[in-house]
C-alpha cells in the first residue's frame, strides 16, 4: 500500500511539474536567441534535476535511442507525407509572415546555418519536454491524447493551421515516441520538417506540379 501512494505520488509531482513547466515556458518566453538559456533550462534541466529527486531514469522518459530501425523507418515515411503538406503551408501568406524566427535566417547559408543550429537545441528541449516528460511521466492509455491536446494549445496565436497540425503531428510522434520508448523519432520528424519548411520558404526547395 505504501508502495502504490509513493508511486502515485511520484507520477503526479511528475505530471504536475510538467505542465507547470510548459505554462511558465511557453506563456512567458523570450526572443529567439534570448528564451533558448531559458527554454533548455525549463525543457531539460529541471526535468532532469526532478527526476534525480523522485528516484527516476531519464531512460523511462525517452532519453534513450531506443529501437533504432523503426524511428529510421517512421521519420523517413513520415517525412515524405508531410513534404506536400508542408509545400502547401509555405505558400500560405500567414506562414510566410510568421516565419522565420530570427529576420536574418535567410540572409545568407551561415546565418541559415546559425539558426538551425539554434533551432535543434530548441527542438530537442521541446521534445524532451513534451513527448519525453510530459508524454511518459502521464503513462496510461490516454496519456498520448491528452499531450498531443496540451501541444495544441501552446501553438495559439501562431498560423491556424498549425493548430489541427500539430495536434495530428503531435499525436503520431507520440505514439512512435512511446513504440520506440525514446525521443529520438519525434525529434528527427520535427528538426527535419523545420529544414524542410525553410529551405521552401527560402524558394531553394520546390516540388513541380505543386
Amino acid at each position: 500500500m505504501r508502495q502504490n501512494t509513493l508511486s502515485l505520488l511520484r507520477k503526479h509531482q511528475i505530471s504536475g511539474s510538467a505542465l507547470l513547466l510548459v505554462a511558465v515556458l511557453y506563456f512567458g518566453q523570450g526572443g529567439f536567441f534570448v528564451g533558448l538559456g531559458t527554454e533548455v533550462l525549463l525543457s531539460i534541466f529541471i526535468p532532469l534535476i526532478i527526476l534525480h529527486l523522485v528516484g527516476r531514469s531519464p531512460r523511462e522518459f525517452g532519453y534513450q535511442i531506443g529501437d533504432l530501425s523503426f524511428c529510421l523507418k517512421f521519420s523517413a515515411v513520415l517525412l515524405a507525407l508531410l513534404t506536400p503538406l508542408l509545400y502547401y503551408f509555405a505558400q500560405q501568406s500567414s506562414f510566410r509572415e510568421y516565419y522565420p524566427h530570427w529576420e536574418l535566417a535567410y540572409a545568407s547559408w551561415r546565418h541559415f546555418a546559425l539558426y538551425h543550429v539554434v533551432i535543434a537545441v530548441r527542438v530537442f528541449a521541446g521534445e524532451a519536454l513534451f513527448r519525453g516528460y510530459l508524454l511518459f511521466g502521464w503513462e496510461g492509455k490516454h496519456a498520448n491524447l491528452a499531450h498531443s491536446i496540451v501541444y495544441m494549445l501552446v501553438h495559439i496565436g501562431k498560423p491556424l493551421w498549425e493548430l489541427p497540425y500539430s495536434f495530428a503531428l503531435g499525436y503520431l510522434m507520440g505514439w512512435a515516441n512511446l513504440r520506440c520508448k525514446s525521443i529520438l523519432p519525434s525529434f528527427l520528424v520535427h528538426y527535419l520538417s523545420n529544414v524542410i519548411f525553410d529551405l521552401m520558404l527560402m524558394g531553394v526547395l520546390v516540388l513541380p506540379g505543386f
